[in-house]
């Protein structure tokens, strides 16, 4: 399996606000990318199994669950230290299924290029003449 699976339904209080979600079921690479096991989770809601839940995590998901609308995004989980790439979409009214990649590495790589970028923006910045790059021929590569 490529991509972590999990299908929830949606908990809304009294006036059509979503405020938890319920798993339903999950594959095992969405065990291996969470470190939850299904038998501990079915049936259970997001705030009992991880009660520091982002409220970002319940809202997006209930707006998937109660209008049907797909949405796919990156996000941060500090709970699972992780960043995922989410799909998500509504097989049924008030249900909403998962589909994730942990993308941890990937960001990692993406802010160490950043940081080596800005360092090399800032050297050049500060230099006071002219500076040209060139590789071991000679050829100007910069």
């Amino acid at each position: 399996m490529l991509h972590g699976l999990a299908v929830h339904e949606i908990i809304c209080d009294d006036s059509g606000s979503p405020y938890d979600y319920r798993f339903i079921g999950i594959n095992k690479k969405f065990e291996e990318q969470t470190g939850l096991r299904a038998e501990d989770v079915i049936g259970k809601t997001v705030l009992e199994v991880l009660p520091n839940t982002e409220k970002v995590w319940i809202e997006k998901y209930g707006r998937v669950a109660l209008t049907g609308e797909p949405i796919q995004f990156d996000s941060y989980s500090a709970h699972f230290d992780k960043w995922y790439r989410v799909s998500s979409y509504s097989p049924k009214y008030g249900q909403f299924a998962v589909v994730s990649d942990d993308i941890t590495e990937r960001k990692k790589l993406e802010e160490a290029l950043y940081i080596e970028k800005e360092q090399i923006e800032k050297t050049l910045l500060s230099v006071g003449d002219g500076v040209i790059s060139t590789d071991k021929n000679g050829r100007i590569t910069l």
